[in-house]
């Protein structure tokens, strides 16, 4: 009688340590799924707040600026567009009519927010 006692007061010593093993993985995997969001929403929060100020430094700089900020920027783009072309830069002074060129006029201009707006039809 005392020895199937013991037995199942082992295993019922077993049990509750297996149901506690299990609490514990829940709450772990419930705290880093909890943990990722929270990175997650810092991240994006944080994203942007840095467009936010991006944008606030830009409109600043276009209020003092005009239309040179819209240039500069224009280049800039431009630049980084072109940063890993494999361009070829010829000298104008070695003359000749069909000298490779590039043509920027292909490119899109900086457009100026404060001129009106054609309808669209």
């Amino acid at each position: 009688m005392q020895a199937a006692q013991i037995g199942a007061q082992a295993l019922i010593a077993r049990e509750r340590g297996a149901a506690s093993d299990k609490a514990n993985q829940a709450q772990l995997n419930a705290s880093v799924a909890r943990d990722q969001a929270s990175a997650g929403a810092r991240e994006v929060l944080a994203t942007a707040q840095g467009a936010d100020l991006r944008f606030s430094a830009e409109r600043q700089a276009y209020a003092k600026a005009g239309q040179a900020f819209l240039l500069e920027q224009y280049l800039a783009q431009l630049t980084e567009g072109l940063g890993n072309a494999k361009l070829l830069i010829l000298d104008h002074r070695l003359g000749g009519d069909n000298a490779p060129t590039i043509d920027l006029r292909s490119f899109t201009p900086p457009a100026d927010p404060t001129a009106p707006r054609k309808a669209v039809q």
